[in-house]
């Protein structure tokens, strides 16, 4: 008896693979579950990705003493014409010694205060306790940013939160030893003082970050910019500049702007005079309202222009920006969302199938917007035929239709 050659062996077995995976899969088809998927009313944006060029009025503060200068403002303060700018000092340690007298005189008064306060301190220890959850999580969230100055501000008035609720239940809090301490350590610092001033003859906000670019866009001429303008200028943004020994700078107008290219066909709906929203990428995702001035209405031919938006909402943030990678929210949609896969035709209706109970139902419904992953559909509270709120969509199936029954 001839023994089978291995390979009339390989042979075989792989035409018994292939039955099996055959019988699989029709098992698979004609048995397939049903997915569904709850009927929710959603909002999604339309929106435009673009590079952005931010245009300030803003004038850099030149540092010209030789010693060393600490400014007398946050980012983000207001400074009148006149007014001191920063402090001089003879050296680094003289300038940290003074900063740290400065924190420690905020706690004498601090503590000072707390231990004048009686048990009256707050009426509702409900409404302290919350104020104590909501500055834990503003502590959480400062640690997570790694922001120092975050830190210690958020840390502290954790600290005073929860002192004063020690002090409404009726404990005996004694800052005796922290006030003498205190009071000893700022005594020790008493003599450190600046040695001169550097003032501003410009009213303003003020920012101690400069990159160098502050006068690289003339703010007189935003309007005025081309494409290859813009371009030009997000290209030479791109590279480092060589920051100057700058104090600091002032933006000395309210008004802001944003000069981006874009498509013309993508802001065919829009009109120079329009209010839209934009998203930051490097602002936690804030979304900031800005008025068109320029661009929304090109000429004849152009592919793309130059949009120029303005804002007077200035905050510490947008102090330091000056290239960006925005997002234009051109439209603002709202229906049920559900995957491509899901619209069907029904007749000459589309919509979607519904299960209910163990019954299909069609339910019809315009698409109101479509990506390539999913489609927004109409939504009418008053349509009987139309999707109703927490209908289970079918969002895959096979051989769907309307009144059919799945067990």
């Amino acid at each position: 008896m001839k023994k089978p050659r291995n390979d009339n062996i390989a042979i075989i077995i792989a035409i018994v693979l292939i039955f099996v995976y055959v019988i699989a899969e029709s098992y698979t088809v004609n048995n397939s579950k049903l997915l569904t998927q709850t009927a929710v009313v959603s909002t999604v944006n339309k929106t435009i990705s673009t590079k952005a060029l931010i245009v300030r009025d803003e004038h850099a503060i030149a540092n010209t003493s030789s010693g060393v200068v600490v400014p007398c403002y946050n980012d983000g303060d207001k400074i009148r014409t006149g007014s001191n700018v920063a402090m001089v000092f003879n050296s680094s340690e003289d300038a940290t010694n003074y900063s740290k007298k400065q924190e420690l005189d905020k706690a004498l008064a601090k503590y000072t205060e707390l231990q004048s306060q009686s048990t009256g301190i707050a009426s509702n220890i409900n409404s302290l306790n919350k104020e104590i959850g909501n500055d834990v999580n503003e502590y959480i969230r400062s640690l997570d940013k790694k922001d120092s100055q975050d830190i210690r501000e958020s840390s502290g008035l954790l600290n005073d939160a929860l002192i004063r609720r020690q002090l409404l239940i009726g404990e005996t809090v004694d800052f005796t030893p922290i006030i003498n301490d205190i009071t000893a350590k700022s005594q020790a610092l008493s003599s450190i003082a600046p040695i001169d001033y550097v003032k501003t003859d410009l009213s303003g906000v003020f920012t101690s970050y400069t990159d160098g670019y502050e006068g690289l866009v003339d703010y007189k001429n935003v309007k005025n910019l081309t494409v290859d303008d813009v371009n030009s200028y997000i290209s030479t943004v791109s590279e480092k500049a060589q920051v100057p020994n700058n104090i600091g700078k002032l933006v000395t107008s309210y008004n802001w702007y944003i000069a981006c290219v874009v498509n013309t066909d993508d802001i065919k709906n829009m009109q120079n005079g329009d209010t839209i929203k934009i998203a930051l990428s490097n602002s936690e995702n804030s979304v900031i309202k800005m008025q068109i001035v320029t661009g929304a209405e090109p000429k004849i031919g152009e592919q793309q222009t130059v949009l120029v938006l303005k804002s007077n909402d200035l905050d510490s943030k947008i102090l330091n920006q000056r290239c960006e990678d925005i997002q234009i929210i051109c439209d603002e949609y709202t229906g049920i969302k559900v995957p491509v896969d899901a619209v069907h035709i029904n007749g000459d209706e589309k919509g979607v199938y519904a299960l209910v109970s163990t019954q299909v139902q069609f339910r019809k419904a315009e698409v109101i917007y479509t990506t390539d992953e999913y489609v927004l559909l109409s939504y009418d509270v008053e349509d009987k035929d139309g999707i109703r709120l927490y209908d289970q969509i079918i969002i895959q199936g096979k051989e769907l239709s309307d009144g059919k029954v799945y067990t």
